[in-house]
């Protein structure tokens, strides 16, 4: 491997690049083991012998190993039915909860933009009305009571008669 200097950081090794070199060292080692081991030597000798005995010898692993690969099998089939049921139940709660919520979120907006707009709408008479109420001024005639308009600046009256 490598070593990265600051200059050399352009040229620095991907992950995969990394995995696949110590990957390469690990598989060297093991094949010096595996030539340097004297069990491993006569094992091999003998297939070499008897390769009868070395057939049987590899058919009654073989249908040895056939349990542990169903039970692993059955295992691995168990975790994903597992997951995706887990996956399925959770994302029908998920949305029935989301329905839940935008339902109630809808409800609670619509009341909130309905009092809104009354209130709005309240607040918008209660206005006009008190600029009617402070713009009228009522003036007394000889006839009864007359509305008269005015600003706060100048009165108008209404005209006297019979003067």
């Amino acid at each position: 491997m490598t070593m990265i200097s600051s200059g050399n950081l352009n040229n620095m090794p991907s992950g995969l690049e990394i995995l696949w070199l110590e990957l390469h060292i690990m598989l060297e080692s093991t094949q010096e083991w595996l030539k340097n081991n004297q069990i491993v030597q006569r094992w091999l000798e003998m297939c070499q012998e008897y390769p009868i005995l070395s057939l049987c010898v590899t058919i009654t692993a073989s249908l040895c190993s056939i349990p542990l690969i169903a039970f692993a099998t059955f295992i691995l089939g168990v975790m994903l039915a597992l997951l995706l049921a887990f996956l399925f139940i959770e994302g029908t709660l998920l949305m029935a909860g989301l329905v839940l919520l935008s339902g109630v979120l809808m409800v609670i907006s619509a009341a909130v933009v309905s009092i809104g707009a009354s209130a709005v709408a309240i607040l918008a008479v209660c206005n006009r009305l008190q600029h009617l109420v402070m713009g009228v001024k009522k003036t007394v005639t000889e006839d009864g009571v007359t509305p008269a308009y005015s600003t706060s600046d100048n009165f108008q009256r209404a005209p006297e008669k019979g003067l």
